[in-house]
Order: structure tokens, then sequence, then C-alpha cells
């Protein structure tokens, strides 16, 4: 479910987005992909995975109005998430079952700078707090806190009809646990990722069919 609230000021607009889920998903599938009695030892086996997972997240931000000589958008957001998984698999010993619960609070924010009337210089940024916590049957425990940048610097030209940019950003993605039981402890954990990228291009029209 998710439900949007929108308001307009004098001199800002307002917006606030409250979302929530709960859902239930099961997968399984025959391993062997043929029937027992094909295999000389009646070879048999099935794997199946059963989630619950319960979701919510609080969005709020601002931003100008097409009266505003500026442009600029400020928000914040916080998300929490609480996954339960149950394996059954035919050659285990025992079911497997974990837990996992992130969750992150965020603040965000872009300017635009009107370097003149044909050239713009935009520049944004966001800082997350995430943080999540682990668990499962075969008594792995761990938890993790990090805190993520990410930015953007991009300009941008409109010449001869055509608008033309370049931008260099970095964004992350957030560290978190390999759910596969044969790995060892060390290797279930992994660090945050970041990339950066570099693109430049040109926006236009060419002809009337392009």
């Amino acid at each position: 479910a998710s439900v949007k609230y929108k308001h307009s000021f004098d001199d800002m607009n307002a917006e606030l987005t409250l979302t929530h889920l709960n859902a239930d998903f099961d997968y399984g599938y025959d391993e062997d992909w043929t029937f027992p009695a094909f295999h000389p030892f009646a070879y048999s086996s099935f794997d199946r995975y059963v989630r619950e997972v319960e979701r919510q997240s609080i969005n709020a931000r601002i931003s100008a109005t097409q009266s505003d000589p500026s442009d600029w958008l400020l928000g914040v957001s916080f998300s929490d998430s609480e996954e339960f998984l149950l394996r059954e698999y035919t050659f285990a010993i025992a079911d497997f079952n974990s837990e996992y619960r992130p969750s992150s609070a965020a603040l965000y924010g872009q300017y635009v700078f009107a370097l003149s009337d044909e050239t713009n210089l935009t520049l944004a940024s966001r800082l997350e707090r995430f943080s999540a916590d682990y668990q499962d049957s075969e008594a792995f425990v761990e938890d993790l806190d990090d805190t993520l940048v990410a930015a953007s610097v991009s300009i941008d030209h409109k010449w001869q009809d055509m608008l033309w940019y370049s931008t260099l950003s970095r964004g992350y993605k957030a560290g978190g646990f390999n759910f596969d039981q044969r790995l060892s402890s060390d290797d279930r954990i992994f660090k945050p990722e970041y990339n950066w990228n570099i693109e430049a291009g040109i926006k236009g029209e060419v002809g009337e069919q392009f």
C-alpha cells in the first residue's frame, strides 16, 4: 500500500509518501528434473524457499515552486524491513531458517545554479545511515552499521537547439550478508560498494522524425 500527499505553499512545495508491504513468497522446484525411477539409484530431490517480508518507508521532501527563480530540493527518508526465510531441502540435515532486518535513514538534496541563461550547474548529494541485523539456524549472528555518501556534479549548456551535458557522480550499494550457509563466517559478510561514473552527451532533435 502507498499513500502520497502533496501541498503547495507560497514559497515551496511539500510532498509526503508512506508505503507498506506485507508479502509471502513460496518458491520451489524439483531439483532432479525427472521421475525417481529414471535414475538407477532412484534419485529424487526437492528444494523449497518460503519467505515472509514486511517493509515500510517514509519519504518527505520540499522543493522550489515554479515561480521561484532558484531550483532546489531537500528531503529525508526512513525505511525498515523484516525478512524471514525457511528453506526445505531434501538432503539437508535440518530446515534452514534466517531473519534479516535492514533499516536506513537518509538525507538528500539538490540545487541548480543558473550560471547564465543557457548554462546550469547542478549539485546533488545523499547521506545515508544503514544498519542491518542477521541471524540463522546455523548459529551465524551478525550486524552491520555503515554511513554511506553519494554525490553528483552536472553541467549542461543549451547551444543551437541542443543540450550539451556532462556528469560526474559517485554511487553506492550497502553492505550485507551472503545467505549461502556453505560459506565460512568471514565470507558471509560483504562491505559497501562504491562506483564512480562519468557521462557526457548531447540531446536534441534530428529532422522531424527523431
